[in-house]
């Protein structure tokens, strides 16, 4: 039973793969008729829109011929000196030298040359218009050009002679002033124009032209004037000879003759033909059926040509004419109307609308591929294509049928032939699968055996958690028999806590996913024994896929638990030790960094102080004993003055009097400049350095040179300026003691970063770096191995550049000389940039 299953889902598989592919095959290759047939329809489109576009433009040049013909100009120029109607149909009676009806022609066999070689012109006589020779032309005009009427406005836009005059929808007489096309021409605008005749009721393609008269007092002159009267009095002879002679000429080789004439083409092209007044207009009606009846018939599909608003004004299908393509509102339609361009309607719609880009729904729901073109010099107006997918589907079903039919026998036969193939093999896979049963047996008794001699705790457990199977090296371990353990839960061997924990989260978990790892359980031997295992074990499923029974291993870790629990002992003993030091060291090194805090307090204090007692001893010196040395100076020098008359000797002394007290107060000044140079309270640290650098050459000899680099050092607080003025100081004393140089330089350096979210006017300190260089080419030293760096120079320098909150490095190699550079990080507050 189960072979004939497997036979028969194979069979439906094979038979739904062809279903499938057939299928997959049919709608590719329907995407691709629909893709060739729009291909298709946008080319034949392009072609017919030039075709349609060439038909339109064919009367083009004849009615501007028709306009420029002398005879036009003359019943124009009559009608408007007589002021008489030339539709009247008394005055055409009155004014014709031939019949106003049809005009008699003699025979003749050949049409001849005529000559066109007039020295003298031919003129017509004001208001003796042959009337009849217009009626010929009109009448030959549209006989030879297959046209529906041909015929000719005054400038009121009342026509005054047609061709059609004899028939009972005759345009003489009538107003179509209101027509597009005379409104342009008129205004001397040839035009083209697509309407439905509101006389005939008939469509029509209207080509219309202006008709310029030239009076006898117009004003020409010169060689434009002589070339205008030669071409019309030609123009005119060769119709007179057409018409008069006794020559017959049919009436295509009449109008052929015109039209192909060289005289009159030089004249329409002339720029002296255009000079005039617009006194009518000229119009040809070419019959839309013509059009149709070559372009459209026969036409794949439904082809239309719509105007600007949608209206359908050609079709090949009839129903289809003056309907609307879109779905227009009350207000478009009345436009419309109101433009009588297509009568007076009714305006049904199509019931077209669009549902893609390239794709419309009629109102039944049926689609159709849409294409369409704008045609070419009538703004608006388009041809569109229309193709129905029923009918291109059921184009591609007819043959797709006929080429899949025989591709479907011959799979059905595959099929047949598969399935017995199938059968056969069934057949042998059954053998094949009681030879692999045979096998399994004795893999089995193999598997039995290696179970129970592994000297590994191997058992197995069903869905109850009742043991079905143990290894004999289980048995050994725990001191059972196995009739004692059959049938038994497993869990009646773990301990307490192990099987709370195995009930509530490892079974649960293991029966849903068929496995565990590294499980820790405790087991209790029959001798009460505990006995820690870690437990890993995997599920045998049935058919359906759920877990029946385990196959679980038990590893002994008894004593590498204790071993483990042994080292835990002992790492937290030597944590708690660790801590306990660590504990100490922390405590030992808050109070060490307590009191480096207050030692560097009590040395900035003692510094402040130190500040304070030379700026306060040097401003006694300089205010008080200065101002007494200059009395005393004062006075000496009075009694000096007195004196070199009555005492010589006394003079001289008092004058030495006065030079002891000189260099007591230059003394004086300079004892106070070195307890507290007035240069940097009063200037700044930038001048102060500067005048120390003078200074100092001048008592040392020593070559001392002073520079700014980098950007403007900004007003520093006196805590910082003294400082950095003292280590300066202390630097150049120690290179004139110990270094024996001969040149040193001190450089003081600002770099300062700007905060955008600031007035640029300011800097914000903490931003800002204040370098200071003292470099000397003396003789320099090992820095850990002087005494001096032991003693208070050096380490005064750096105690003071702590206090700031700077750093102090000293740099000396011997024979190299000593650099020594202490950089400031500027303090958290705001200070103005110094104004140059």
């Amino acid at each position: 039973m189960r072979l004939r299953m497997i036979i028969l889902v194979l069979a439906l598989l094979a038979v739904l793969s062809a279903s499938s592919g057939g299928f997959l095959y049919y709608y590719s290759l329907k995407h691709a008729a629909f893709q060739q047939a729009q291909s298709h329809s946008d080319t034949r489109l392009e072609l017919l829109s030039r075709q349609l576009n060439s038909y339109l433009s064919e009367h083009v040049k004849p009615v501007k011929v028709l306009s420029c013909m002398e005879e036009m100009n003359a019943l124009l120029l009559s009608a408007e000196k007589l002021d008489v109607n030339p539709a009247d149909r008394s005055y055409i009676e009155k004014s014709s030298h031939l019949p106003s009806g049809d005009v008699s022609i003699g025979n003749s066999g050949t049409d001849s040359a005529v000559d066109l070689s007039l020295e003298k012109p031919i003129d017509l006589p004001a208001g003796d218009v042959n009337i009849g020779k217009i009626n010929y032309i009109l009448d030959n005009f549209a006989h030879s050009l297959t046209l529906e009427v041909c015929y000719i406005m005054n400038r009121d836009g009342v026509t005054i002679a047609s061709s059609n005059r004899n028939d009972h929808d005759s345009f003489v007489g009538k107003d179509f002033s209101f027509r597009p096309y005379f409104m342009n021409a008129i205004s001397g605008i040839p035009s083209t124009y697509l309407a439905l005749g509101t006389t005939t009721r008939q469509r029509g393609v209207y080509y219309s032209h202006p008709v310029y008269c030239y009076a006898e007092d117009n004003n020409f002159s010169g060689e434009s004037a002589r070339n205008n009267i030669s071409a019309r009095n030609k123009i005119s002879a060769l119709n007179k000879i057409s018409v008069d002679s006794g020559k017959v000429h049919s009436p295509g080789n009449f109008v052929r003759n015109i039209y192909s004439s060289e005289l009159v083409r030089d004249y329409v092209s002339s720029e002296s033909a255009k000079v005039g007044q617009v006194c009518g207009v000229a119009v040809i009606k070419a019959s839309v059926e013509r059009i149709e009846s070559r372009l459209f018939v026969g036409s794949e599909g439904i082809l239309l040509v719509t105007d600007p608003n949608g209206v359908i004004f050609i079709a090949n299908r009839r129903e289809m004419r003056f309907m609307l393509l879109w779905k227009l509102d009350r207000e478009q339609i009345e436009k419309i109307n109101e433009t009588r361009q297509f009568g007076d309607g009714p305006w049904l719609w199509t019931g077209f609308s669009f549902t893609g880009d390239n794709s419309v729904t009629d109102r039944n729901g049926k689609e159709y591929i849409y294409s369409d073109m704008a045609l070419e010099g009538y703004e608006g107006w388009c041809m569109v294509h229309l193709r129905s997918l029923d009918e291109i589907s059921r184009h591609l079903a007819d043959p797709f049928i006929r080429i899949v039919g025989p591709v479907i026998l011959v799979i059905a036969g595959f099929i047949a032939v598969s399935v017995f193939i199938l059968y056969r093999k069934a057949l042998q896979e059954i053998l094949r699968r009681k030879k692999a049963e045979n096998e399994l047996r004795l893999s089995e008794a193999r598997y039995r055996h290696i179970y129970h001699k592994t000297p590994v705790m191997l058992h197995s457990i069903d869905r109850d958690g009742c043991i079905i199977r143990v290894s004999d090296y289980w048995l050994e371990k725990m001191g059972y028999s196995r009739d004692e353990v059959i049938g038994r839960k497993l869990t009646d061997f773990y301990s307490v806590a192990s099987k709370k924990y195995a009930e509530e989260v490892v079974f649960p978990v293991f029966f849903q996913t068929g496995f565990c790892e590294d499980v820790p359980y405790t087991y209790i031997a029959k001798n009460g024994r505990h006995i820690e295992i870690m437990l890993s074990c995997y599920g045998v499923r049935d058919d359906s896929g759920r877990v029946i029974r385990s196959l679980a291993v038990s590893v002994d870790v008894t004593e590498k638990n204790q071993a483990q629990h042994d080292l835990e002992k002992a790492r937290e003993k030597l944590s708690c030790y660790s801590m306990d030091l660590e504990q100490q060291v922390e405590k030992r090194t808050d109070e060490l960094r307590k009191v480096q805090d207050q030692l560097r307090k009590l040395s900035g204090s003692i510094m402040a102080a130190h500040e304070n007692e030379r700026r306060a001893v040097a401003r006694e010196l300089h205010d008080h004993l200065g101002q007494i040395l200059t009395a005393l100076k004062m006075d000496a020098s009075w009694i000096s003055r007195h004196l070199e008359s009555r005492d010589q000797d006394a003079a001289e002394r008092a004058s030495r009097i006065c030079g002891l007290i000189d260099d007591t107060i230059a003394d004086v000044r300079e004892m106070a400049f070195r307890l507290r140079p007035g240069v940097l309270d009063d200037l700044g640290l930038v001048d102060a350095l500067e005048f120390l650098a003078r200074e100092f050459e001048k008592r040392s000899d020593v070559s001392c040179r002073f520079r700014q680099v980098g950007e403007m050092v900004p007003d520093l607080d006196d805590t910082l300026a003294t400082a950095l003025y003292r280590i300066a100081q202390e630097a150049l004393t120690n290179a004139l003691k110990h270094s024996c140089a001969t040149d040193i330089l001190v450089t003081i350096s600002f770099k300062e970063v700007f905060d955008h979210s600031q007035n640029f006017s300011e800097i914000s300190e903490g931003k800002g770096i204040v370098d200071l260089y003292v470099e000397d080419n003396g003789s320099g030293f090992i820095l850990h191995e002087s005494r001096e760096y032991h003693g208070l120079g050096l380490t005064g320098m750096k105690e003071r550049a702590n206090l700031v909150g700077g750093k102090l490095d000293i740099i000396s190699t011997p024979g190299q000389g000593t650099r020594i550079v202490c950089r400031v990080m500027l303090k958290n507050e705001t200070k103005k940039r110094r104004e140059h």
